[in-house]
């Protein structure tokens, strides 16, 4: 009698297991047929870059408006660290 060979792990996946002792083999052995239930794995694939239109920066209103914004989020994290000037000083 010949077997098939399955791990343990994947031993839940085997469906049917049948002889073929007419097929057309020139050998001593039966053919042997083995159905399984397969579950392939989901591939995570990574989510895309955001890709930014820079042409709209060549325009000087755009260009203009992204510098203001800067600057007041600038001035805006700057006045809200004044306890840092504070221990600065005390270090010197």
């Amino acid at each position: 009698m010949d077997y098939i060979l399955v791990k343990m792990r994947y031993q839940n996946s085997v469906k049917n297991a049948l002889t073929a002792p007419g097929a057309d083999a020139d050998i001593d052995h039966n053919l042997l047929i083995m159905k399984t239930r397969m579950t392939l794995k989901k591939i995570k694939r990574k989510a895309r870059r955001k890709r930014w239109n820079r042409e709209v920066l060549k325009s000087s209103e755009t260009s203009a408006e992204f510098a203001n914004g800067v600057e007041n989020e600038i001035s805006q994290s700057l006045s809200k660290q004044p306890r840092q000037l504070v221990i600065t000083q005390a270090w010197k």
